[in-house]
């Protein structure tokens, strides 16, 4: 699934999404020693920026004017914040080179359709790397 993140564009494997929504107002929470947090179905699912984790920019946004998407792995959930769904679509997986390899979060490139490449993202990398962030509340 292709998703858009201010003007940066990420895959996520299909196999890892559980489901995409728009959340309702007052769906979004901060929980002492939990971080921030969007409810669905009363379920209360940890949220994750990509623009922080990857320092793409500083832009702050308002659960209400964004999507999330709700990824699984190794059982856990958490809800990944974004600004559009893209599209679905069959991509091939291209090395980013020996430079790239320790990108952690990063599985790899795909080549979009407008000729740029789109980083391809491991969840489980992701959930890693959130799990060693200090939270900020």
């Amino acid at each position: 699934m292709l998703i858009g993140v201010d003007d940066q564009r990420y895959v996520i494997p299909t196999i890892a999404i559980q489901k995409a929504f728009k959340p309702r107002q007052g769906a979004y929470f901060t929980v002492k020693g939990k971080g921030e947090m969007v409810k669905d179905r009363g379920n209360l699912i940890p949220l994750i920026r990509l623009n922080e984790i990857y320092g793409t920019s500083n832009n702050k946004k308002s659960i209400d004017a964004c999507l999330v998407v709700v990824v699984e792995s190794k059982e856990e959930k958490k809800a990944i914040l974004i600004d559009e769904l893209l599209g679905k679509d069959e991509y091939v997986i291209k090395s980013l080179g020996n430079s790239m390899n320790d990108i952690q979060g990063i599985a790899g490139g795909a080549i979009l359709a407008d000729g740029k490449v789109g980083l391809i993202l491991d969840v489980d990398g992701i959930f890693s790397i959130v799990a060693q962030r200090p939270l900020e509340i």
